[in-house]
């Protein structure tokens, strides 16, 4: 989840303008190539990462990182999920 100030984003709602919002499309591209050649061993850091970079590059005013591994047959999934704010 990526979260703006509630003024942007009622802008992008009346606007339906990609400026006036994140490009998720963009973000997801940005991810992928983040993963290229690379493995984490934990989750938290995975989701670490993930939230930096999005806050970093994308400006958001917030953002919130679920990561799920389906690594236990035991379990449908285990997961994590990370809240940052920009500083």
């Amino acid at each position: 989840m990526i979260s703006y100030p509630e003024n942007a984003s009622s802008s992008a709602a009346k606007s339906d303008a990609i400026a006036d919002t994140i490009d998720y499309f963009a973000v997801t591209q940005r991810l992928l190539k983040l993963g290229e050649g690379r493995e984490w061993r934990l989750i938290e850091k995975l989701a670490a990462d993930v939230a930096d970079l999005v806050l970093k590059e994308f400006r958001p005013q917030s953002v919130s990182v679920e990561v799920k591994n389906f690594i236990i047959p035991q379990t449908r999934h285990v997961s994590v999920t990370l809240t940052k704010v920009r500083n």
